[in-house]
């Protein structure tokens, strides 16, 4: 069965609070792109124990400020995600080269890699960061403003045993609204959030 993620929107949880101006963020996030079996399926199983290796990389627009920050912000997010969920009972977090490399790994070559990795993992998991960062807009007066934060992000999905692609899929996860002004300081939370509403979006 085929199912498909166009331009999907989910609005997941609505958190007020006081910031640096007191505002109502809103949490929404934007799928596009297909899959070839159920998400539900990345996770294991009651009595499963299905392990995950997780590969990521970032394609940073050229002018993208503080990357050593936003990276180490990834490595934080997507730590927590793989220590908090229940979606798998082990895992594996590495680094690939950044898109912007020249060296590049095909799908071929990720399979490989996955299906040589040791321990074995029965997922693996490619996540490529192309933006993670505060948000800001002002409309027509100064005294409006939205913003927030936001995670963009490519995700594809393997099958290590069967050595096959399961998903391919693109997400924008956003936190933010009318009157809400975010710094950096919820980077971490806000990936991990997004991989959740990435992997387990049900």
């Amino acid at each position: 069965m085929k199912y498909h993620y166009m331009n999907r929107l989910a609005t997941l949880g609505l958190l007020c609070g006081s910031l640096a101006l007191a505002g109502c963020a809103a949490t929404k996030v934007e799928f596009s792109g297909d899959v070839s079996s159920s998400p539900t399926s990345v996770c294991k199983e009651p009595g499963d124990t299905r392990s995950a290796l997780v590969l990521w990389r970032t394609n940073w627009r050229p002018d993208q400020k503080d990357i050593a920050q936003r990276e180490e912000a990834i490595v934080l997010g997507l730590k927590d995600f793989l220590t908090k969920s229940a979606c798998f009972s082990s895992h594996q977090l590495k680094r690939l080269p950044n898109t912007e490399d020249k060296q590049q790994h095909s799908e071929a070559e990720l399979l490989v890699y996955a299906t040589n990795a040791y321990p074995r993992a029965d997922r693996v998991i490619v996540v490529t960061v192309k933006e993670l960062g505060p948000i800001v807009r002002l409309f027509s007066s100064a005294a409006v403003i939205e913003g927030g934060t936001e995670v963009k992000m490519d995700v594809s999905i393997f099958n290590a045993n069967t050595a096959t692609p399961m998903a391919n899929f693109q997400t924008h996860w956003q936190n933010g609204g009318a009157l809400v002004v975010k710094g950096v300081s919820s980077l971490p939370q806000d990936m991990s959030d997004a991989m959740k509403a990435a992997i387990t979006p049900n």
